[in-house]
């Protein structure tokens, strides 16, 4: 059975809880007979690779292009954003460099419907409500 892992870019505010819920549900939602989905947090790659990556900006840009060192495939096959469609600044950055390197991101409310992002548009300097996700 072959296994993709995908990255859940939730915001920072959203609780430990619903994290979880959200990660199995994508889990559960998007595996079949012949392919596993491990959903891994932004909680959680942020604790393990952060200090490692550096800085805002390094650890960004190893979500949304990075390279596992043992397969020498992508870290994550897709991005996916929960809930809001107006993202904050860090979830922008990696949407921005997940696009450009032509990862496919999604947007998720519930982990099991995904509709793939086709673009993002800046409105302005918030580090809440910095980016709107836009689709076809």
């Amino acid at each position: 059975m072959n296994t993709i892992t995908v990255f859940l870019a939730h915001n920072r505010y959203m609780d430990d809880a619903r994290i979880n819920v959200l990660c199995s549900a994508v889990e559960k939602s998007q595996s079949t007979p012949t392919l596993k989905v491990s959903c891994v947090s932004g909680r959680d790659d942020f604790r393990d690779r952060f200090s490692t990556a550096g800085s805002w900006e390094a650890w960004s840009c190893d979500v949304a292009t990075g390279i596992d060192v043992n397969t020498r495939q992508s870290r994550y096959a897709a991005i996916l954003v929960p809930e809001l469609l107006t993202v904050g600044q860090a979830t922008a950055k990696l949407v921005e460099l997940a696009l450009a390197a032509k990862k496919p991101v999604f947007f998720t409310k519930d982990g099991v419907t995904l509709q793939q992002v086709d673009r993002m548009d800046w409105i302005n300097e918030s580090w809440q409500e910095a980016a709107v996700l836009g689709f076809s």
